[in-house]
């Protein structure tokens, strides 16, 4: 290879060599869009995911909330009748 007037001067083997690597780089160049096109494809996926589990933890959080409230009822703090509080621990 030589350079002469700003322009490189390649032999016929240098530019086969060439091609080979621009076709090489071009193959590869392919399969990392091939594999970043899946990967944004599992990225959707799993976001969509996450979302409805979101949901589902916020359903679930109200849920307990609203079973805990109910655990700690009694006949003094609901409509509940006394004979509904079971037996008192004695200390």
């Amino acid at each position: 290879m030589e350079i002469k007037e700003g322009h490189i001067i390649l032999t016929k083997q240098e530019y086969e060599q060439l091609l080979q690597t621009i076709a090489a780089l071009e193959a590869t160049i392919k399969v990392q869009r091939e594999t970043i096109n899946k990967q944004q494809e599992t990225i959707n996926k799993q976001q969509e995911i996450i979302e409805k589990q979101e949901v589902r933890i916020r359903e679930l959080e109200f849920r307990i909330k609203e079973l805990e409230g109910r655990l700690h009822q009694n006949s003094n703090n609901s409509h509940k009748p006394p004979s509904s509080d079971g037996l008192k621990k004695s200390h």
